[in-house]
């Protein structure tokens, strides 16, 4: 990874918008276009302000997909499951809290395994290179290990500053012009 980046690298680097990505190693689509989800798993960690949220609740209310979120021990609090069930229960989705173990993405990647037609929906605060690789990046563990399709989400600050980065750089090509 730090010599050679690849194109998963260059997305996570550059991109403002959620990623769905759907690991070779494992799909077998065979030119067949993706099923969409029959349920959804988010791992959430940072509570209510976990940016996979609203596009998780999007994508079930689309798809009539029921979601599972599993709750990190530092966010397994009667608050913030209450908060949970009400958000998801104004866009009328369906969905399931688990108490989340030591190792979230394990338990992530076996629930994905044991639910075939499941996508997880993981939100990132998108580091890149040497910040993500000694940081470490539950998000980037999940996309490279799933055995389904993940959608990973920015973090709200990210897409900000990275819209603003292409929206500076389209300007001034313009006046270049």
């Amino acid at each position: 990874r730090f010599i050679s980046r690849g194109v998963l690298e260059g997305l996570w680097r550059n991109t403002a918008v959620p990623l769905l990505i759907v690991n070779p190693l494992h799909a077998s689509l065979n030119g067949v276009q993706p099923h969409p989800p029959k349920e959804l798993i988010v791992p959430c960690s940072r509570g209510i302000a976990d940016s996979a949220l609203p596009i998780a609740s999007a994508i079930a209310g689309a798809s009539r997909s029921s979601v599972k979120i599993v709750l990190s021990k530092s966010n397994s609090s009667g608050e913030v499951e209450d908060e949970l069930i009400n958000m998801f229960s104004n866009d009328n989705v369906e969905i399931e809290i688990i108490h989340g173990e030591k190792k979230l993405a394990n338990q992530v990647h076996q629930l994905q395994a044991d639910h075939q037609g499941s996508w997880i929906v993981v939100g990132s605060k998108m580091r890149s290179g040497f910040a993500r690789s000694i940081l470490g990046s539950t998000s980037d563990m999940l996309a490279r290990e799933a055995v389904g399709p993940i959608v990973v989400a920015p973090d709200p600050k990210v897409m900000r500053r990275r819209k603003q980065t292409a929206h500076e750089a389209t300007r001034s090509l313009a006046t270049s012009l």
